[in-house]
């Protein structure tokens, strides 16, 4: 007899957008591992990481200590939603 597992993709337990923030004009947020994968569960209670973050308008730097600072373009006011 021989079994196959198969690892599970992560589960979003929220909407589209698990995550907003304020932006302030012309100041950076702070976006920290938790407040991106809030919401996320694995199934097989695997290790959760963050790769490939992008902005559309803006910049996004991975702080390499599990935050991220998202540089908004000049005058930009609005809010910040995160999808998957």
């Amino acid at each position: 007899m021989s079994s196959t597992t198969t690892n599970d993709p992560p589960l979003s337990l929220t909407q589209a957008f698990p995550f907003d923030f304020d932006v302030i004009k012309n100041q950076w947020a702070t976006l920290t591992i938790n407040d991106l994968l809030t919401g996320i569960t694995d199934p097989e209670n695997d290790l959760l990481t963050i790769s490939n973050l992008t902005a559309s308008a803006g910049t996004i730097l991975n702080k390499s200590d599990g935050n991220y600072s998202y540089i908004p373009p000049v005058d930009f006011c609005r809010y910040l939603y995160g999808s998957r």
